[in-house]
């Protein structure tokens, strides 16, 4: 396996066996000793922490026709205003977020969240960017991979792994420039994100363009946003 420069913290694997559809995938287990052994061996990938990636950095530039603009918090149901404490304390604490204090610092843009109740009853913080900034986002013209793209480089496998990123975006530091733009307006005060955040419009396309550079040169490997592929057309060249 090539030693990668980078690393990511990685979700979830899925493994699909020779022969077996994709519509039955099931989560790797000890079954298969050579995976096992594998998963063993990086298994520092795969913690509950949040990883921050080496070698970039993502840069947000605006429009000159941005405006400052600094919306106040949005009430948050009480059913889920303990799931959006928590999901900030561990957004601190992973560094994602960092304090903002108004009467220390200037705050020029700052966007309102949204909470979304996730299926495994945890809560989810995204930036309304919508209402601020993100008209006036100038994107990375970086593309992003098609369908075709993706499906024509595992053409003939007969093994596959997925493998899915650990809150993706929040693994991509941003520069420190930049983050002012990424001032967030919370129950609980002002934030600014020190990684990508979701929602921003800009934020797939630097995400592609990392990734491009993660899996350069690397046969058997495809991805789609934070979604990897990998296989080969037989086990012991998908496990390599």
């Amino acid at each position: 396996m090539r030693k990668l420069n980078v690393e990511p913290k990685i979700k979830a694997v899925e493994w699909q066996p020779k022969n077996q559809k994709s519509t039955n995938q099931r989560k790797v287990t000890k079954e298969n000793k050579q995976l096992q052994k594998l998963l063993d061996e990086y298994s520092d990938l795969f913690d509950e922490r949040i990883g921050t990636v080496k070698n970039f950095v993502a840069k947000i530039r605006l429009t000159p026709e941005a405006k400052p603009k600094v919306c106040r918090p949005r009430p948050v149901p009480f059913a889920i205003r303990q799931g959006g404490d928590l999901e900030i304390d561990r957004l601190l604490e992973e560094k994602v977020l960092v304090p903002i204090d108004p009467t220390e610092k200037e705050i020029l843009f700052a966007s309102p969240v949204v909470y979304e109740q996730r299926s495994n009853g945890k809560v989810r913080m995204c930036a309304d960017f919508k209402v601020t900034i993100n008209e006036y986002v100038i994107n990375d013209p970086h593309p992003i991979p098609t369908f075709e793209e993706v499906t024509s480089k595992i053409s003939g496998f007969t093994e596959m792994s997925k493998i899915d990123f650990k809150d993706a975006y929040h693994q991509i530091p941003v520069d420190e420039e930049s983050q002012q733009y990424l001032v967030i307006a919370t129950h609980r005060g002002y934030f600014a994100y020190r990684k990508l955040p979701f929602g921003l419009r800009s934020a797939p396309e630097i995400f592609s363009k990392y990734m491009d550079q993660l899996f350069v040169g690397m046969d058997g490997v495809t991805w789609y946003l934070d979604d990897i592929l990998t296989g080969g057309r037989t086990e012991s060249e998908h496990l390599e």
